[in-house]
């Protein structure tokens, strides 16, 4: 990556330029981005620092989503930014991940009352229980229709039908566990990263929010900082339509939304293939 600041004079008075040029991609944007922030501190409100897109060839939406992060800082902080010279396809990719919008302020988040956690603490352990009483009805009825009509169970299959779902099935389970460890494993690795996986099911990690499901692969394979990986996991749930989710879990998700984080967690590396 090749950053080249420069300093220009505007019509409306002094000009920061940040100029761009070259191939841009995120692997190589943690240092930069390090540095372009450290340089962002000394400007004051009223002033303008633009950002020259005239020489950049080719740039990923990792980048990208890390420069939109900064000018969206700028805006909040009062000073004026902008893309400026930018090719038509960078134009676009700009389009696509909103930095050509006014950026208002930060919503604040409003940490849940007493109420709010009780009802959903509430809330969860009836839902816990609604399974587990519907799991014990049908095996309830089941039951009972084997007591009224003993003859419409298939008696012959019942042992081999327990030994199979038993010490039989063990095997297969972690055969499965194992392979579904690989591939996850690959997705992940080095020589494979050009690659994006998104599993039919999501496969989201329900301990951790979607925000983190996100920043998983950011922070293991990569030196982004937090801000920096911060910045991308918000830029890929925008373009998912899924904006203001970061701090749910996956079971608080309908099935269609988790599709959508599983979309956004497979882009998070710029692959070549989706």
């Amino acid at each position: 990556m090749s950053v080249l600041p420069t300093a220009l004079i505007a019509d409306d008075g002094h000009a920061e330029v940040l100029g761009l040029s070259g191939t841009l991609t995120f692997v190589e944007a943690a240092p930069s981005w390090v540095r372009w922030r450290a340089s962002l501190e000394q400007l004051r409100p009223g002033q303008r620092f633009d950002f020259d897109m005239s020489r950049v060839e080719v740039i990923d939406g990792g980048s990208m989503a890390l420069l939109v992060a900064l000018r969206a800082e700028l805006h909040r902080r009062g000073v004026r930014s902008e893309f400026i010279g930018a090719p038509q396809a960078v134009q676009r990719l700009i389009q696509l991940y909103s930095g050509d919008v006014k950026v208002g302020p930060l919503p604040q988040r409003r940490a849940p009352g007493l109420l709010d956690q009780l009802g959903s603490s509430t809330l969860s352990v009836l839902v816990g229980f609604r399974e587990v009483f519907g799991f014990f009805g049908d095996a309830l009825v089941a039951l009972g229709t084997v007591v009224r009509r003993p003859r419409s169970a298939n008696w012959k299959e019942l042992w081999p039908t327990i030994e199979k779902t038993g010490a039989d099935a063990v095997p297969i389970v972690m055969l499965i566990n194992f392979l579904i460890g690989l591939v996850m494993g690959f997705q992940g690795a080095v020589q494979l990263k050009q690659f994006g996986v998104m599993f039919q099911s999501g496969a989201l990690l329900g301990s951790m929010t979607v925000a983190e499901n996100l920043a998983l692969q950011l922070t293991e394979w990569s030196d982004l900082t937090p801000d920096a990986v911060s910045a991308i996991v918000r830029a890929k749930l925008r373009l998912v339509g899924l904006q203001g989710v970061e701090d749910k879990l996956p079971n608080e998700l309908s099935g269609g939304m988790k599709k959508r984080v599983a979309i956004a967690r497979a882009m998070v590396l710029e692959p070549t293939l989706l």
